[in-house]
Formats: structure tokens, C-alpha cells, sequence
């Protein structure tokens, strides 16, 4: 024993290391480690909770079948991009099948273009109340002022009364069916066809040769026709007249 205590080692101190199985006093046992903390919240609110067993299952679920979650709510969540595609905005909603409403610009047009129909009727009311013989002697002024005028008449062998009633038919038959044109290019374009609309433009500007030389009421029929399509060719009229094209393409 006094050759085995000789030969093991020495602590620094003179006590002797402890020995394994043997029961150390309560001074000298080492302290149990101790346990670590939870991770706080770096955003405050205290600890953080561990996570329940499903939760993130559940998110996603939710998240898939279009439910409100805890990462679901956002700046984008009642975005149109969420809701089935870009909605343009305009003046006349996002234009999915609902035919809008007429603007003033159009209401305008319509008026216009009605007005200049309503005097054509006038006009051709009054030609035909007109008597023959007075038609016959204005026609026989005409003629009596151009001599190549009355040369031709005579060569056909027509008489100026009977040239009188012709004109005086044709004339009736021309103006009912202006006043038809005119009508038809005003219900149109309140309905936002573009193709009335260049109609009427083109018909406008085949007017504006009737301007001179003639009398009150054709210029003022005239004037009335070429107003209603100029607004039926402003901003707004032309936004309308494109909404109703784009309520068209949605209901095809």
C-alpha cells in the first residue's frame, strides 16, 4: 500500500486526485451544467413560442385553398392581379360585358345630327306643298338666264311643267331618304358605332359644297349635321365609342 500511494500522482495542492467509483463529498462535486434559455424575441413581446405540430401544414393548406393566414395578408392581397388579371381603369368601368353609358360629347352628336335630319324633313315638306306652276316659273327663270340651258331643254322636247313634277318627285324621294340617312348615323353613333361615325364624316364633308349659293334653311341643315360629328369625334365621345368596342370583345 505505502509503494502504491508512493507512485500515483500528486495534485498540485498535496490532496490526491479523486479516484473513479469513489463518492466525492458534497463540497467538491463539480456544479451541474445549467440549462440553456429559450431564444428571445429580437422584436420584443418576450420568448418566442415553439411552433405547434401542424402549423406550417396548416398555413400552406390555407394559403392553397384561398383561406386568410398569418402570411396571407398583405399590400397585394385585394390587388387585381390577385383577383384574375389587370383591370384597365377608365371612365366607363373595367368594361366586362356591360354596355356603358353615353357621354354628354355623344348626347350632343345625336341631337345635332337629329336637328339637321328634322330640318331636312322641313325642307322636303315644304317642296312638296310647293304648286307646280310656281316650280315651273323659277325652272323657266333658271333657263331663261343660261341660253345653253334652254338649248338642251328644247332638244329633249320635254316641257318645263313636266320637268316641274319630275323635279319635284325626285326631290321629295331625296330628301325622305336624307332624313333616313340622318337618322340611322344619329341612333348609331349614340350606340358607339365607329363606323357611322366616318359615315357621317364623309357625308359632312360632301355637305360643305352645298354651303354656297344656297338658301337659309339648307345651310343651317347643313351647319347642324357638321356640328353633331365634329362631337362625335372628341375625347370623350372617342373613349365611349372604344369601351362599347371592348364590351363587345368581352361578351363574343
Amino acid at each position: 500500500m505505502s509503494q502504491n500511494s508512493s507512485n500515483s500522482p500528486q495534485q498540485p495542492n498535496g490532496e490526491e486526485p479523486p479516484q473513479y467509483g469513489v463518492r466525492l463529498p458534497e463540497d467538491q462535486r463539480p456544479a451541474p451544467p445549467q440549462q440553456q434559455s429559450q431564444p428571445s424575441n429580437p422584436y420584443g413581446g418576450g420568448q418566442v413560442p415553439p411552433p405547434s405540430p401542424g402549423q406550417y401544414g396548416q398555413q400552406s393548406a390555407a394559403s392553397s385553398s384561398g383561406q386568410s393566414g398569418p402570411y396571407s395578408a398583405g399590400p397585394y392581397q385585394n390587388s387585381p392581379y390577385q383577383q384574375g388579371g389587370f383591370q384597365q381603369p377608365g371612365p366607363y368601368g373595367p368594361g366586362q360585358g356591360t354596355t356603358p353609358t353615353p357621354p354628354k360629347s355623344i348626347m350632343v352628336a345625336f341631337g345635332l345630327i337629329l336637328a339637321a335630319g328634322a330640318l331636312t324633313l322641313v325642307s322636303g315638306i315644304i317642296l312638296l306643298m310647293t304648286p307646280t306652276p310656281q316650280l315651273a316659273a323659277m325652272l323657266e327663270e333658271l333657263y331663261a338666264a343660261d341660253p345653253m340651258l334652254s338649248e338642251q331643254l328644247a332638244t329633249t322636247g320635254i316641257s318645263v311643267t313636266a320637268l316641274a313634277d319630275l323635279a319635284k318627285t325626285f326631290g321629295v324621294v331625296m330628301m325622305v331618304v336624307a332624313v333616313a340617312i340622318y337618322a340611322l348615323i344619329a341612333f348609331f353613333i349614340r350606340k358607339g358605332s365607329n363606323g357611322a361615325r366616318v359615315t357621317g364624316t364623309v357625308l359632312a364633308v360632301l355637305s360643305l359644297a352645298g354651303l354656297v349659293g344656297t338658301d337659309v334653311l339648307t345651310m343651317l341643315t347643313t351647319l347642324l349635321g357638321i356640328g353633331g360629328i365634329v362631337a362625335a369625334w372628341l375625347r370623350p365621345s372617342s373613349q365611349y365609342i372604344a369601351a362599347v368596342k371592348e364590351a363587345k370583345r368581352w361578351r363574343r
